[in-house]
Formats: C-alpha cells, sequence, structure tokens
C-alpha cells in the first residue's frame, strides 16, 4: 500500500454506505484515531483500536482504522515472521469489515485485502480481490497494480503487464510502475521490447530527481541485459548525476566501468560504494568481486583471492563470483578447491544470455 494507504483510508471512512451519516462526526474517537493516523502514530492507533474492538467487534470505523495500522506498522518490520503475522491481522481486520458490510462498494477495501494475500502469496485470491477492487474502480491505479502482481504471482506475465499498463496509463509518472512491467519482460526474456518500452516513457519522467534517477537506473539495467555496455554507461552516469548519493548506483557504475576496461574508475568507484553503510548485500559483493578482479589482473592472486572469497560469502549464488573463485585458486594453485567450486557453478542455473 506504501505510505499513501493513511490518504486512501480516509476517503474509506468517510464513504462507507451501512455507517450512520454522523457517525465519523459525532464519535470523538474516531477524530482521535484518524489525527494519530495523519500523525504516524500507528502503534498507538493500532492499541487503542484493538482496545475498543473488544466491546465493539463488528464497527466497520474501527475495523479499518485498526487494520490500515496494522499494515503500516507491518511495513516498518524487518523480521519476516512479525510481518506476516502483522498483514495477517490486518487482513482479519478487512474481511471482518467485509462479513459487517457484505454489499460494501469501496474498492479500496479490496485493494486492502488483495495487499494482504500478496504478502503471503496467495495469488489466486488476491487476484479475486482485485477483480473486485477494478470492478468497483476501473480508474484506480493500485487497483490495477495489484492485479498485475497478482498475476505475476500466478506467472501469467503478459497479463500482468497489460494489468501494470493501464495502471501506468492512469499515473503515467509512476516509475516504480515502469520497473514492474519490465521486471515481466525480463521475466519473459523479452529483454528488447522490455528497453523499447522504457524509451517511450522518456516523456513521462517525474520532476523529482530522486525518481528519474530511478527511471535511468532501470534503463541502464535494460542496455545491460542486451550487453550494450556504452549505452548502459551514459543512462548510469545520468541516474548518479540525478542522485550522487544512492548507494546501489556507485556499486552499478563500477560494475559497468569493469565492463567497459576501466580498471582504476572502477576500483575507485567499487571502493566509494563499500563506504556506505547502507548498501545492500548484493551490491557490496558485487564489489568486492570487482576488487578481487582487478587485484588478480594485477598478479595479486592471494589479495584477489580473498577478496572474492569475501564476495562468495556474502552472496553464494552469483556465478560470476564462482567462476572467479575458481580462476583465482588455480592460479594460486589450490586445484582441489577449485575443483569444489568448479561442481557448484555447474549446480547453478545458467543465464540464457551467457
Amino acid at each position: 500500500m506504501g505510505s499513501s494507504f493513511v490518504k486512501i483510508l480516509l476517503v474509506v471512512l468517510v464513504g462507507l454506505a451501512p455507517v450512520p451519516q454522523d457517525a465519523s462526526s459525532t464519535d470523538p474517537r474516531i477524530t482521535e484515531l484518524n489525527a494519530a493516523m495523519q500523525k504516524g502514530q500507528f502503534l498507538d492507533v493500532l492499541k487503542k483500536g484493538r482496545a475498543i474492538l473488544i466491546k465493539q467487534p463488528t464497527h466497520p470505523h474501527f475495523l479499518l482504522i485498526t487494520g490500515a495500522a496494522c499494515i503500516e506498522l507491518a511495513r516498518t518490520l524487518k523480521d519476516s515472521e512479525a510481518k506476516i503475522q502483522a498483514y495477517a491481522e490486518a487482513e482479519n481486520l478487512f474481511r471482518r469489515f467485509v462479513i459487517v458490510n457484505p454489499q460494501h462498494n469501496n474498492s479500496k477495501v479490496e485493494q486492502s485485502l488483495a495487499r494482504c494475500c500478496l504478502t503471503r502469496e496467495d495469488w489466486k485470491n488476491a487476484k479475486k480481490h482485485a477483480a473486485k477492487a477494478i470492478q468497483l474502480s476501473p480508474s484506480s491505479t493500485m487497483a490495477h497494480r495489484v492485479m498485475g502482481e497478482s498475476l505475476s504471482g500466478l506467472k501469467i506475465h503478459k497479463e500482468a503487464i497489460q494489468s501494470y499498463k493501464k495502471a501506468l496509463a492512469i499515473t503515467p509518472r509512476d516509475v516504480r510502475l515502469m520497473q514492474l512491467v519490465q521486471d515481466e519482460y525480463h521475466s519473459l526474456r523479452r529483454y528488447a521490447e522490455a528497453l523499447s518500452f522504457l524509451l517511450k516513457q522518456q516523456d513521462n519522467l517525474p520532476a523529482n530527481n530522486r525518481e528519474t534517477a530511478t527511471f535511468y537506473q532501470l534503463l541502464y539495467r535494460a542496455y545491460v541485459s542486451l550487453n550494450d555496455v556504452e549505452n548502459a554507461q551514459v543512462a548510469i552516469s545520468k541516474a548518479v548525476s540525478l542522485n550522487p548519493k544512492k548507494p546501489t548506483l556507485a556499486s552499478e557504475m563500477a560494475l559497468n566501468l569493469y565492463r567497459l576496461g576501466r580498471s582504476e574508475d572502477s576500483r575507485l568507484w567499487a571502493k566509494k560504494a563499500l563506504t556506505y553503510q547502507t548498501l545492500n548485500n548484493d551490491s557490496k559483493a558485487i564489489c568486492l568481486r570487482i576488487l578481487g578482479q582487478l587485484l588478480s589482473h594485477e598478479g595479486k592472486y592471494q589479495e584477489g583471492l580473498l577478496a572474492l572469497e569475501k564476495s562468495f560469502q556474502i552472496n553464494p549464488d552469483d556465478r560470476s563470483t564462482v567462476i572467479a573463485v575458481i580462476a583465482a585458486l588455480r592460479r594460486t594453485g589450490q586445484e582441489e578447491r577449485a575443483q569444489e567450486f568448479l561442481k557448484k557453478m555447474n549446480e547453478m542455473p545458467t543465464d540464457p544470455r551467457e
């Protein structure tokens, strides 16, 4: 749902047909909890909502606002089990609302239920709720988006693309939707179509520099998927210029410079990326791999091997790292270990573009 859910909730509360006309305006508790939601005091709302629902278990406003607080808190949780439980509680609250209001006509409720289903990978029911959300509000971006995510989960990628494009037609500057379309094309291995799609979006770029930087990052990845490293460099350079402090851009800049054979520039960017405390593990592994490969190219095989092994420890599923480790092990006379890694590599899935 994202942070927009709080705004969505306010619309939902206004549109509840089964509730008396003045219910939300005469109950000070609703006013209090709405204000707390707007301030981001989700835990407080959740606690108070739970307490109220013990005495009034079928009150539609409190079912919705408590469910919304659950979702907002779930988004902040890092523990996967706790996150699942929070979404499960939210889903239970929204379902109770539907039982109380079986003839409700609010698309946002169905969108919320679809989102909860998506978090537990119940693609079929997510699709059902998304379809109802679209039926109730055909012009809702989020309704078409959750339909796309449901179809993607069901591996119906062509239809997922169409759903995301419908959402994008409503909100044409949404870079996240552009990314979802690209992901579906890549799932179908239609890399050229993904690039063509992104190029057509250049007239719809958001005014926000960070969002525009993300678009160029997507464009960079589209070019890389087609082995067009020169245009990829143009795209990643543009992204960095728009958002110079984004850690993943630094790691991708390092990687593409390595592809271009610009060793020293690649080394500088890899080291810069590793200074970011928020750099994700995959990007960290890439940077360590680059530094290890560069050291190996310089004949510093033992130093290179240390960096490559650190990279492998972080991301043991990266085929390129395993290949580099094998080469470094052989260079240092460790053929037996090289054979162990060769066995690992042969068990890995190959990229169809290799």
